[in-house]
């Protein structure tokens, strides 16, 4: 008797239904937040002379620099962040930038 309700036990539990739930954890990369202000707006001179102009252009250059430093270096931190999880997430590379 006690065989049969150890029987009858046994094959009740393994009707029972195993319920398998993912949950699903975003991570959010953290950026310092130097890199996260907006780049400077470019300078307005007036150019009189030639000596203005390279001023001008150096100043150009120097913010472009600045900006695209930062900008390099968030894609470097989306880089590392998805090559430690496993992603495969490519970055696009937009050098073509026009300027109006």
């Amino acid at each position: 008797m006690m065989c049969l309700l150890l029987l009858i036990v046994m094959l009740l539990s393994g009707c029972a239904k195993t319920v398998t739930e993912t949950k699903v954890q975003y991570i959010r990369p953290e950026f310092p937040k130097s890199l996260l202000d907006p780049c400077d707006p470019a300078p307005v001179n007036s150019i009189s002379t030639n000596g203005d102009l390279l001023m001008s252009y150096i100043s150009l250059q120097t913010l472009y620099a600045i900006c695209s430093l930062k900008v390099s270096s968030i894609s470097g931190i989306l880089q590392s962040y998805d090559s430690a999880y496993g992603l495969d997430i490519k970055i696009e590379d937009h050098t073509d930038v026009k300027i109006d």
